[in-house]
């Protein structure tokens, strides 16, 4: 069980007609590096919290090899403000960002993602169905209006 991550989802509603419970679990080995950072953005702010790519050349400008990359979670560590998460999206997997997507993280929210290599898409016109065959480039915090604290976890099967 060396060098493998497990993420493990409990869901429990209890209601007056009873109650619905479900525990899924994944498992993911070869993990090489995990990476876990409490990162504090400022007030009125925009934070890039992780960059993707490709090829990297240089770990302190792009730490992060997209195609080993095998988890991202970012959580909204606030007691009380929300955040925006905005994904920075390359469609035609061609190294270029052309599109975003913005994830709206009340305080204590969290957002996962196991494929950012070809496993996101955005498109706009006509509302059409879309295989996910894009990639994540970046990971951006906008605080709104208030300091936030924002955690990030990303596991890798190479060294970042």
């Amino acid at each position: 069980m060396a060098n493998e991550i497990t993420v493990t989802i409990t869901e429990t509603w209890t209601g007056t007609t009873g109650t619905i419970s479900s525990t899924r679990e994944k498992q993911v080995s070869d993990i090489v590096d995990m990476y876990k950072r409490v990162v504090t953005v400022p007030a009125s702010t925009d934070t890039t919290i992780a960059i993707f790519d490709d090829a990297i050349s240089d770990v302190t400008t792009c730490p992060f090899d997209l195609q080993s990359v095998e988890y991202i979670r970012v959580t909204n560590l606030s007691a009380s403000n929300p955040i925006n998460l905005q994904l920075i999206i390359d469609n035609a997997a061609n190294g270029t960002a052309d599109a975003s997507a913005t994830i709206y993280l009340k305080a204590g929210d969290s957002w996962m993602n196991w494929n950012p290599d070809a496993g996101i898409v955005v498109r706009d016109d006509n509302a059409n169905y879309e295989v996910a065959d894009g990639d994540l480039l970046g990971l951006v915090v906008d605080s709104l209006s208030a300091v936030a604290q924002v955690e990030i976890v990303v596991a890798s099967k190479t060294a970042s």
